[in-house]
């Protein structure tokens, strides 16, 4: 067997708040006699769109080596063209080894930084559990209704040891990358007390600063301190499902409560409620509601389909970017369905209602 071992120099990040010794270099070691790593590309990168990046290498017999810095230590990958497979890791500005074999390159073996480490511990979590093995039993369409609900009672523990697990992880580390990577995804459903608190910590330091998921979670915080109770909603305008543009606040104005109503035409979980909220409207409309569906979809003929099928008869806006939609993030929306409901001077008076308190909420407030 031959051992091919890949240099791949990577571009340097620009990294103001990294020191001289901060960097990290990856060393990748691959066995195997296969013909694509005689010659080839090499890459390194990630997937997240808000930070991209991605760099190639000639494949060449000799060492293996990425060098640079990252602002934004994230989930990368490693693959090697021509070969299956893709290698993942946690890359922070430490040395990182990567060894394997070409036939296995998903399998090769990481030893990298302790937020690495950690997101191991998860890992072996999934695997012990045996997690993917659980889900696409689940997805078997001859499976019994009796069967499918052991599934889903198996895939509960399952989120609830990982819960745990990452609850006990961030104590023990609270001011690692890792706990940086979960509060991100969890600043969304935490108190703004919470968040604020924790936010303090990170920006206090300095291997934070300038880390760009941070500086995501902060405008989080910011935005979701203008969405309290009390407020004002933010206003935009954007496109009718007619081509028409609308804003916000000349709807509200005229109403004494108006509902945003965040939906999709691929949302399972919205169209089941669309009925529901046909007959709310129907029931309300007259004493002062209305309602401004604010699509997530990415293409107008799914859309407008969704909305004649099922009867939505009140306005509509989208701008087809999916759940990159300008109001949605405006709105730190990052699940669907979701409301807010704003009174006729644009005050918020509830927000992220349960389906089923919508009725009586609305009840209440115009009685």
């Amino acid at each position: 067997m031959r051992r091919l071992v890949i240099l791949c120099i990577a571009a340097v990040f620009a990294a103001a708040c990294a020191g001289p010794d901060e960097k990290y270099s990856v060393t990748v070691t691959i066995d195997g006699n296969t013909p694509a790593i005689v010659s080839g590309k090499a890459y390194l990168y990630n997937k997240d769109t808000r930070w991209a990046f991605r760099d190639t290498a000639d494949i060449v017999n000799g060492r293996c080596e990425f060098v640079g810095r990252t602002m934004t230590p994230d989930f990368y990958y490693v693959s090697v063209e021509g070969l299956d497979g893709e290698i993942p890791l946690f890359l922070e500005n430490v040395p990182v080894t990567i060894e394997g074999v070409d036939t296995l390159l998903s399998k090769a073996s990481v030893k990298a930084g302790r937020a690495h480490e950690l997101f191991m511990i998860e890992e072996k979590l999934k695997q012990d559990y045996r997690i993917d093995v659980i889900m696409n039993g689940y997805m078997n369409p001859s499976l019994g209704e009796a069967r499918r609900q052991e599934i889903m009672d198996s895939v509960r523990t399952f989120m609830d040891l990982q819960g745990k697990l990452q609850d006990s992880l961030i104590a023990a580390e609270p001011e690692s990358h890792f706990s940086l990577y979960y509060f991100s995804r969890d600043v969304y459903d935490m108190s703004l007390d919470s968040a604020k608190m924790i936010l303090a910590r990170f920006e206090s330091s300095p291997g934070f600063r300038h880390n760009e998921r941070l500086e995501e979670v902060k405008a989080v915080v910011d935005r979701e301190e203008r969405l309290q109770t009390g407020l004002v909603a933010p206003d935009f305008t954007m496109y009718e499902v007619t081509g028409k543009q609308l804003t916000f606040s000349d709807v509200y104005k005229k109403n004494r409560i108006t509902m945003l109503d965040f939906w999709a035409s691929w949302c399972g979980p919205c169209r089941q409620f669309n009925p529901e909220l046909v007959e709310i409207y129907a029931r309300f409309h007259n004493r002062g509601l209305e309602i401004v569906g604010v699509s997530l979809d990415r293409d107008t003929i799914s859309w407008e389909t969704a909305i004649t099928r099922d009867r939505l008869n009140w306005y509509h806006v989208s701008d087809l970017k999916m759940w990159h939609n300008e109001v949605a993030k405006l709105y730190n929306v990052r699940y669907i369905p979701q409301n807010i409901f704003v009174d006729q001077e644009g005050r918020i008076v509830a927000r992220r209602l349960q389906e089923d308190e919508i009725p009586a909420f609305l009840e209440e407030y115009l009685k």
